[in-house]
């Protein structure tokens, strides 16, 4: 069961940020592509407060691999953003090695999350660099070796089995666009959703589905096509904390109109150690940060 956090002063925007849509729709986008493309229906309706207090009480274990949180990031935190975002515009394009760089020059990553230790442990953060979107767009992640959406999936970085990917890291996306984004997910946790398909369809399929993670949200949604799918809200001068290794997700920019912009770190996260705006924004201070992003 998915357990649902947000910092202080977000907490009781959490039933307005949060919707639902009934299951997937099936698209067949490229050749190249193994499996088809799982898309949400993209009938969004505001979530039931029965649902949103389940999510927020969470079941009985709760880990990074079952936490998604919502946070707004601190106002002391957007100078050294706004830094790293001067650094990545101007001149040419930059990689993923000199994006890395700049941001541990800069500390950024310290600026909100509180873990004095990691860099130096061999599990230290990985900062992902800039991430950009095109806006409008019902699902955003792309596959570059084919061009393709990739779709609702789990991601695979840690390689881990179905019933271990709940020890995987997770992810902390900032919003330092203009625009809202969405982070879309399906509540149940790989290790339940191989339990599931195996209950309905038997225990054939068992090996396949502890370490193919494409074939188990394939499996998954051609078993339970009208799985509901929630998606969160996040808003410029926001992140989102999130174990992409462990549940099915994908980005959304729909019903935006300006390119969506997000810088990305992969680690041991635990929500506990962010540090996040306490208080009610007043606006300025997140203006502050869309303007200039």
């Amino acid at each position: 069961m998915i357990h649902l956090r947000a910092s202080d002063d977000l907490v009781e925007q959490l039933a307005e940020r949060l919707s639902v849509c009934e299951g997937v729709r099936v698209e067949r986008l490229s050749d190249k592509a193994d499996y088809p493309v799982l898309m949400p229906r993209d009938d969004w309706k505001p979530i039931d407060q029965e649902t949103l207090g389940k999510f927020i009480r969470g079941g009985a274990r709760r880990v990074r691999g079952n936490c998604i949180g919502l946070m707004s990031i601190p106002e002391y935190a957007h100078a050294p953003i706004l830094s790293f975002l001067e650094w990545y515009f101007e001149g040419g394009p930059k990689d993923v090695e000199q994006c890395s760089r700049e941001e541990h020059r800069l500390d950024v990553l310290r600026q909100i999350y509180d873990a004095p230790e990691c860099p130096r442990t061999s599990t230290r953060p990985i900062f992902f660099g800039v991430a950009r979107n095109t806006p409008d767009a019902s699902c955003a992640t792309i596959d570059r070796e084919i061009d393709s959406l990739v779709g609702l999936h789990i991601d695979n970085f840690d390689n881990l089995p179905s019933s271990q990917r709940m020890r995987g890291r997770n992810r902390i996306s900032a919003n330092v666009g203009t625009e809202s984004r969405y982070f879309i997910f399906m509540p149940h946790e790989a290790a339940e959703m191989a339990s599931l398909i195996l209950a309905s369809s038997g225990q054939e399929d068992a090996e396949r589905l502890e370490w193919d993670q494409r074939e188990l949200v394939w499996r998954f949604f051609e078993l339970f096509p009208r799985t509901p799918i929630y998606r969160v809200e996040v808003r410029p001068g926001e992140a989102y904390m999130a174990p992409t290794e462990n549940i099915m997700h994908e980005g959304s920019t729909l019903g935006t109109t300006a390119d969506d912009w997000s810088i990305v770190w992969f680690g041991e996260f635990d929500w506990d150690r962010l540090r996040f705006r306490q208080e009610p924004d007043d606006g300025d201070a997140s203006l502050r940060l869309r303007r200039q992003a």
